[in-house]
């Protein structure tokens, strides 16, 4: 018995069986390949669009035709292909090959960057305040905002003498003491009150260690303790 199958766009087959005359079937728009068989028969079918209507009529000899969507004219008939059987291959043996141990990956430790060499306010001068003693990424001195002393290294305050108001840091020649002084001239700290009096010291920032003041023969009268 004649038949057509019909695949949609979404390969959904539908089978419509007919009988020897030519027939007109409507077919749905989402029809996208027609595929019929009928016996030693030919095939041929149109397009009518845009209703989708498809003419069968039927000639001598062929099994199998496929007609695309909006194809009007209708395709030369071609044969099923027959399978090809495989043809059978031998596996080649391979020979194994040893894979060599992982080589440890060793790291170089980065090696610190070198100090460079103190800054230093020298005897008998003075930091105002908003002014600090800078040394590479540290820096000492008087507040602008609060008028405390403060000890600031890469950005981070790291110690305050916990005191206001103080004006300017004086490194005095006269004794060595290391005094902040609001105005006109109180005293609201000073390196006296922990460390030594060494006339002609100077106060030194950087250089690897913390702020500290040191006398002319070297000797260390005062260092800042954190």
């Amino acid at each position: 018995q004649p038949f057509i199958e019909v695949y949609d766009s979404e390969g959904t087959k539908y089978i419509i069986d007919h009988g020897s005359a030519n027939q007109r079937i409507t077919l749905p728009s989402s029809v996208r390949t027609i595929q019929w068989y009928c016996g030693t028969r030919t095939k041929r079918a149109r397009w009518v669009l845009p209703s989708n209507t498809v003419d069968i009529t039927y000639g001598p000899v062929t099994d199998r035709v496929s007609i695309e969507p909006y194809d009007c004219r209708g395709q030369a008939p071609t044969s099923p292909s027959q399978p090809t059987a495989p043809t059978p291959t031998t596996p080649t043996p391979t020979t194994p090959t040893a894979t060599p141990p992982p080589v440890p990956v060793t790291s170089t430790p980065t090696p610190p960057a070198p100090v460079g060499p103190p800054c230093v306010l020298t005897s008998g001068n003075k930091l105002p305040r908003g002014s600090y003693l800078e040394c590479g990424n540290e820096r000492f001195g008087v507040s602008q905002t609060t008028g405390d002393v403060v000890y600031i290294k890469d950005g981070i305050m790291l110690w305050s003498a916990g005191v206001s108001g103080a004006n300017e840091l004086h490194m005095q020649a006269s004794d060595g003491n290391l005094v902040a002084y609001t105005l006109p001239s109180t005293p609201v700290w000073a390196t006296s009150n922990s460390g030594q009096l060494i006339p002609g010291s100077s106060l030194y920032v950087g250089g690897g260690g913390l702020p500290r003041v040191i006398s002319p023969t070297g000797v260390v009268a005062w260092e800042l303790s954190i």
